[in-house]
């Protein structure tokens, strides 16, 4: 994190102790996967159509595991240092944001456009990871935005459209979020730091400054049939 008078950047970027053991064990799911296909291929040849299901599912997990590996790739080298790090950054202007729903999907949301910074908990299967939200006044109008500056690559729509689709299952105001796993400060500390640094523009905007709240799955409402 790079901080200066009049900006603090954020890099998303992978740690660089991270990076080559990511990088390596994609390629060698995506051996694995390769592998499997052909052997189920090969299989389906010998049988002449009679091949017991479990070569089937074997199929089509090995053509998903391909997909996902794939997917990984595209999210590792957007991310991956070196190449265009996705980073956040502050400034007089606003909030810039390089990526969403882990794809490259450049934005600048105003000082004028935001509601809140919220810093929360999200309550996961996978545990309570922890950040700020940068809550926008028109939450529909934001997500639109997004859809018009996304990745034209069809793999990076493919993750877009999956993170999007689980974003709106959880309780959480906004996709803009910066995870304390990423801050090389705290979530508080942070806030302090904007508080201090852009203080003008907080006020003139009324952008307020949200007590710790606690996010989670979206709860989902049964209709019963007659």
């Amino acid at each position: 994190m790079q901080v200066t008078e009049t900006e603090i950047i954020i890099s998303l970027a992978f740690p660089l102790s991270l990076a080559d053991p990511l990088k390596q064990g994609l390629r060698f799911l995506g051996l694995g996967s390769v592998l499997l296909f052909v052997v189920n291929i090969t299989l389906l040849l010998a049988s002449r159509g009679t091949a017991p299901i479990w070569v089937d599912v074997l199929l089509g997990g090995s053509i998903l595991l391909g997909l996902l590996v794939v997917a990984g790739l595209v999210q590792f080298r957007q991310n991956s240092p070196g190449l265009a790090a996705p980073i956040v950054r502050i400034s007089h202007e606003g909030i810039f944001f390089a990526q969403c729903f882990g794809v490259a999907c450049p934005i600048l949301i105003t000082w004028s456009d935001i509601s809140a910074l919220v810093p929360f908990t999200l309550t996961t299967r996978m545990g309570r990871p922890v950040g700020l939200a940068i809550v926008p006044h028109d939450q529909e109008m934001l997500l639109d935005q997004l859809l018009k500056h996304r990745s034209n690559d069809v793999l990076a729509r493919l993750v877009f459209h999956i993170n999007a689709s689980v974003y709106k299952r959880t309780t959480m105001p906004t996709p803009l979020t910066l995870p304390q796993g990423l801050l090389t400060i705290s979530v508080d500390e942070l806030i302090l730091m904007i508080q201090e640094r852009f203080a003008s523009e907080l006020r003139e905007h009324s952008v307020a400054i949200s007590e710790w709240q606690t996010f989670g799955p979206r709860a989902t409402s049964s209709v019963s049939g007659r």
